[in-house]
């Protein structure tokens, strides 16, 4: 409870400050002070010698998984040093996050904290969490950083010394994903034939995936601040048919290297867009220190095979739909078999793929009428459409990262 009141207590002193910030230049950089009046609402001690902001959201991850560190390093150095919580999401988000199976036994740093932010976010902008501001007992912004690099080390340098360098983090506010990534406004995009670009290491941007389309077909691919792995698993989703993580064998050294972060871009010709994964499955193997190839295996599968001639699964038409929100019962709409293993091997425990060996290339409907969240399940579902699981072991498609040599 005393928890709560702090956290609600922290929410309630920056209002008397709201207006004040909106008349204050956004934007603070490091060697400038926090405006006294808004510094005077934080709520925290202010004869601590190091005051740091952790800007962090519920659905960041890392956040989360930093705060025993933060906790640490607050029981570490004492009052010398004051933790502030800042978030934009609300305290029911909060108390909806804690609420999760999968966070159960987990709590928050007992730190003082700000939900619904809408002053520290103006002063200090940013696009990616956690962002850690440092500033000084005199109102100083000392450093404008990522959360990895708040440290014991750096902070028992500031307090020796009164001052710091720390790598400062820059998200870019105002980038336009319209043009090609980092490109500058003064590109002739409407002029560009053909581009990629690839980029080691985070950026100041989200972690997102985007595509750009004429018609049905993607002639734009754009990646900013995904792993390695994730960028070549977005092309085995185009070269194995029915794709999943089953589908991939790693011969790779350290898992450091396919969780290093890139950016990458690549527009083609509109006329070249069924190559667009094979141009980028070049560029990732020509560039990076790993080496992608769809390679055949011998390996133990799951057959999903054909039982009659029978085709009740044939589409009646109409739009395209792949629904398995609730995985008990999903149903797919005009779509190919290729899809339903896709589904399938993503929402099954089993060790093993399932592989389509049907020979039916038309498209289908199915909906299962029951769970389907085994194999002895699964398989009494698709009886009902003359289809049937056989495992057996050959040699099928399957996507190898391996180290490049001399990498």
């Amino acid at each position: 409870m005393k928890h709560l009141i702090k956290w609600l207590t922290a929410c309630s002193l920056l209002l008397p400050v709201m207006h004040a910030c909106a008349q204050t230049p956004a934007g603070l950089s490091i060697g400038e002070k926090v405006p006294e009046r808004v510094w005077n609402a934080l709520p925290v001690n202010k004869d601590a010698e190091l005051i740091i902001l952790d800007f962090w959201n519920t659905w960041c991850t890392s956040c989360i998984a930093a705060f025993p560190k933060m906790e640490s390093l607050q029981q570490q150095f004492g009052k010398k040093i004051n933790i502030v919580l800042i978030t934009t999401d609300t305290h029911k988000d909060i108390q909806a996050l804690y609420a999760r199976k999968n966070m159960q036994g987990k709590r928050l740093p007992r730190f003082p904290s700000i939900t619904s932010d809408t002053v520290w976010g103006r002063l200090f902008p940013y696009r990616m969490v956690p962002q850690h501001v440092w500033i000084g007992k005199d109102r100083t912004v000392v450093a404008i950083t990522e959360g990895a690099n708040t440290d014991a080390a750096g902070i028992s340098r500031f307090l020796q010394e009164g001052s710091i360098v720390l790598k400062e983090k820059r998200d870019l506010i105002d980038f336009d994903y319209d043009l090609p990534l980092f490109s500058g406004k003064d590109m002739p995009a409407d002029q560009l034939v053909s581009y990629s670009i690839l980029i080691r290491g985070k950026v100041g941007l989200p972690g997102k995936e985007r595509s750009k389309r004429a018609g049905d077909a993607a002639y734009r691919l754009t990646f900013t601040n995904r792993t390695l792995l994730r960028l070549y698993e977005s092309i085995m989703h185009h070269m194995v048919s029915g794709y999943s993580r089953k589908r991939q064998i790693l011969e790779v050294q350290e898992d450091s290297t396919l969780e290093a972060l890139y950016s990458y871009d690549i527009i083609v010709p509109i006329a070249d867009t069924t190559r667009l994964h094979e141009y980028m499955l070049q560029d990732l193997n020509r560039y990076s220190p790993l080496y992608g190839s769809v390679e055949q295996r011998n390996i133990t599968y799951l057959s999903l095979q054909r039982s009659n001639s029978a085709t009740i699964y044939e589409t009646q038409g109409g739009p395209r739909k792949i629904h398995y929100h609730n995985a008990a019962l999903p149903s797919l709409l005009n779509v190919t078999f290729a899809h339903l293993t896709t589904l399938l091997n993503a929402v099954l425990p089993a060790e093993l793929p399932i592989v389509d060996e049907t020979g039916y290339k038309g498209r289908i409907d199915i909906r299962f009428s029951g769970p389907v969240q085994d194999i002895p399940g699964l398989r009494i579902e698709l009886a009902k459409y003359g289809l049937q699981l056989v495992e057996k072991k050959g040699v099928i498609d399957m996507f190898v990262i391996r180290n490049k040599e001399g990498r």
